[in-house]
């Protein structure tokens, strides 16, 4: 049985991401994807999984996220099983800032996770949802600027291979990104972390109206 290892940026948890910085001068106004609910890790520890998309301050400390969650943590979510709910972590301590309700999912669901600047008269003012599931919206405030968007896949206390989802890989499709009213130019940088199951992140489109990003697990 394959044991986990991981590089470099081990200590974020991190095991695989894309990520698209916005340069253009506009802040982000929506950044959205689609993706559906993997089955069970076919083997079952004491593991967390999140699948997430998330908008990220200029120097990484604070995110905000519509996640998919497999087991619970400590805010929330039920051992064994997939939840939704929307985070904002402050990176740095790990601390969390706040979080909505968790609602709990199945394989097979599908999830559009979105979030959305809703007012403008505040420097920045965001919500992340999950669109249609009632109680995972989070609505926050911020003076700083969100430029960077990321699709992730996070570990905790995921020790071999046959902890991931018991399928190849999630595909987060229709990725939608608008910066104002504008469909930017969108280049998504990969990034992996973990280095012997096989993980790997495939950008198949860079369209902001239409994207897809897929993490393998194998």
């Amino acid at each position: 049985m394959a044991i986990l290892a991981k590089k470099g940026l081990s200590k974020s948890e991190w095991d695989a991401y894309a990520e698209w910085e916005n340069n253009t001068g506009c802040p982000v106004s929506l950044f959205s994807a689609t993706w559906t609910v993997p089955p069970h890790p076919k083997k079952i520890n004491s593991q967390t999984i999140y699948l997430f998309i998330g908008i990220q301050d200029r120097q990484k400390g604070v995110i905000l996220q519509p996640v998919l969650q497999w087991g619970r943590s400590c805010y929330g979510g039920e051992p064994n099983s997939w939840s939704v709910a929307s985070y904002y972590v402050e990176k740095k301590n790990k601390r969390i800032k706040d979080v909505s309700q968790f609602v709990e999912v199945q394989p097979g669901d599908e999830l559009v996770g979105v979030i959305t600047r809703i007012d403008n008269s505040y420097p920045y003012h965001y919500t992340s949802e999950f669109r249609g599931i009632q109680g995972t919206s989070l609505p926050i405030k911020s003076t700083r600027a969100f430029p960077w968007c990321e699709v992730t896949l996070e570990t905790h206390n995921l020790t071999y291979c046959t902890e991931y989802p018991d399928t190849t890989f999630t595909s987060f499709s229709e990725i939608k990104i608008k910066t104002d009213n504008m469909n930017p130019t969108l280049n998504w940088r990969k990034e992996v972390v973990v280095n012997n199951c096989g993980l790997n992140v495939d950008v198949k489109s860079n369209s902001s109206t239409q994207g897809i990003v897929d993490i393998y697990y194998r």
